[in-house]
């Protein structure tokens, strides 16, 4: 009977080990996937910032054009 006991641990030791290694596997396929996953969204973000940052700068630089007088080219000097 020992020697039964003794195989049943040893193969369910080496079940377990099997059910690890893949839990183990698992877990790093997820993580690997939540840090691209991160990083894009992470990149994404900063495009968001930079796209805002122009945008508004854009229209800051249109109201301060649109509000000085504009020259017709010609030149009132020679008259």
């Amino acid at each position: 009977m020992a020697q039964g006991g003794v195989q049943r641990f040893t193969s369910s030791a080496r079940g377990n080990g099997t059910e690890m290694l893949i839990l183990l596997v698992v877990l790093l396929m997820a993580w690997a996937i939540l840090a691209v996953v991160g990083f894009a969204f992470k990149g994404l973000f900063w495009l968001f910032i930079v796209g805002l940052v122009l945008f508004v700068g854009t229209g800051i630089i249109g109201l301060v054009t649109r509000r000085r007088p504009r020259h017709s080219g010609r030149s009132t000097a020679g008259e």
